[in-house]
């Protein structure tokens, strides 16, 4: 008897040290194909280049935030308020009669 127990031992270890290397082996290729995404995932991050137009999509929020760190006081406010009423009228005034602000002519040296 015990040299069945030996025998079937023998055989056992033979059928499963094939599979435990395969076993192995396939364990090694998935960390491999993961190691190597990984490493293009972080190249395409690193290698990415901030545009104009990131910072423009954010709708003048950090030109806001800089607009807001200084506090004017009365006398700016009311000389603020003034220019932008002057401003819009000369705006309204040169989109409705042009002749007033003719400007250079184009195509004319």
């Amino acid at each position: 008897m015990k040299t069945q127990t030996t025998y079937a031992i023998i055989a056992l270890i033979i059928v499963l040290t094939p599979l435990v290397i395969l076993g192995l082996h396939y364990h090694n290729r998935v960390e491999a194909l993961a190691a190597l995404k990984s490493a293009r995932m972080l190249q395409f991050i690193s290698s990415f280049v901030p545009t104009a137009e990131d910072f423009a999509a954010s709708q003048g929020g950090a030109l806001q935030q800089l607009m807001t760190s200084h506090v004017s006081s009365e006398q700016e406010v009311a000389e603020n308020l003034e220019y932008q009423k002057r401003q819009v009228t000369h705006d309204i005034l040169k989109m409705t009669e042009p002749e007033l602000y003719p400007g250079p002519r184009p195509g004319i040296h």
